[in-house]
């Protein structure tokens, strides 16, 4: 999913330091995701195995993507001194930044059952309902308001991105003066959720893994304490637990630990966070590949056999998301920037805590 990533030229830029934990998570994160549904019905020789439910927890990744994207866009709209007047600069910046790559892999998963059923088949199997509007609205992110279904599973996700990306757009000048903005835009969220008019806008459904995402940030820059933030979050990790379940709990939890107090550069997880966002839209077109070539060849019959199926499915999607990486989403990055830098202005702002 960057799907959430460091943005700091809505403003003038500023030596920063990296933060080494959102790498881990973000390469955790797009990994724990990828293995889930390897093993829970993408790909078919590994569905219904003990592999299935050794990895069942997998979705939580998508928790942890939210709680990164609620920390750093703030941090890095702080950084640049984003100003509201900015917001259609902000947008389209993530628009340019996310949508090319996201638009590339739906054209890879249409051709690629195309070719399954025009030339592997020759019968319309999964492209029996494929049609213009289904096509439309998945490259806009607008499914939940249609009767059109997604053409990948994890596309949902950058539409819940998005419209976070509205809200905090948005509410950031309303939301940089501390906890009570916070709070009461927890409510609000909260009571919107369980409103019968917006409930097919999921930001709501996961307003508190994002909202603690907020919090940490202003724990970060310092405009809460630490009696308020701990306070809070554990407020928050409540929420967690009552609307998800105790599961999300921790590993919202253990997100909020690692971003606060790791520190260290582990090299393979550095490559896998930067690498994150193609591996999360990548891995199903690219691993179902990869199974189809692999039992052309091996046999997948017992457990041993299943994870090394399992192992080059996972190794076959890192090489082509990196590849993937360098040619799509690091140009769609630099494309950001250069449409959407802002002239260099010089400004002072409280300097907050370094990890």
């Amino acid at each position: 999913m960057n799907v959430a990533t460091i943005d700091t030229n809505l403003g003038k830029p500023k030596a920063k330091p990296h933060l080494y934990s959102l790498d881990l998570l973000r390469g955790l994160a797009a990994l724990s995701v990828c293995l889930l549904h390897f093993t829970f019905g993408v790909l078919p020789s590994l569905k219904n195995t003990e592999l299935t439910l050794f990895f069942s927890w997998g979705y939580l990744g998508v928790d942890i993507f939210f709680i990164i994207s609620g920390f750093i866009i703030p941090y890095s709209l702080d950084r640049g001194n984003y100003q509201s007047n900015e917001f259609f600069s902000f947008m389209g910046k993530r628009m340019v930044r996310i949508w090319p790559p996201s638009f590339l892999m739906i054209i890879l998963t249409v051709g690629q059952r195309l070719f399954i059923d025009f030339v592997l088949k020759h019968e319309r199997i999964y492209t029996a309902d494929l049609t213009a509007f289904q096509l439309f609205t998945n490259i806009l992110y607008i499914v939940p308001y249609t009767s059109a279904r997604w053409l990948n599973g994890i596309l949902w996700t950058l539409a819940v991105e998005f419209q976070f990306y509205i809200l905090i757009g948005l509410l950031f000048g309303w939301l940089k003066r501390g906890i009570v903005p916070l709070i009461i835009l927890g409510g609000m969220c909260n009571m919107v959720k369980y409103s019968p008019y917006l409930h097919d806008v999921q930001f709501f459904e996961y307003n508190s893994v994002f909202l603690l995402g907020i919090l940490l940030w202003l724990k970060f820059r310092e405009r809460v304490s630490d009696m308020i933030f701990y306070l809070f979050a554990l407020v928050g990790l409540v929420l967690v637990y009552v609307e998800i379940n105790w599961l999300a709990a921790i590993f919202a939890f253990g997100t909020i630990f690692i971003i606060l107090f790791f520190k260290k550069n582990i090299i393979i997880f550095s490559f896998l966070g930067k690498i994150s966002y193609s591996l999360y839209l990548l891995h199903t077109v690219v691993g179902t590949t990869a199974e189809a070539l692999w039992i052309r060849f091996f046999s997948v019959q017992t457990l041993g056999q299943k994870i090394a199926l399992l192992f080059f499915c996972v190794l076959v999607t890192v090489l082509a998301s990196y590849v993937f990486y360098r040619l799509v989403e690091e140009p769609s990055m630099r494309l950001a920037e250069r449409l959407f830098k802002r002239k260099t202005v010089v400004v002072a702002i409280p300097r907050g805590k370094e990890f």
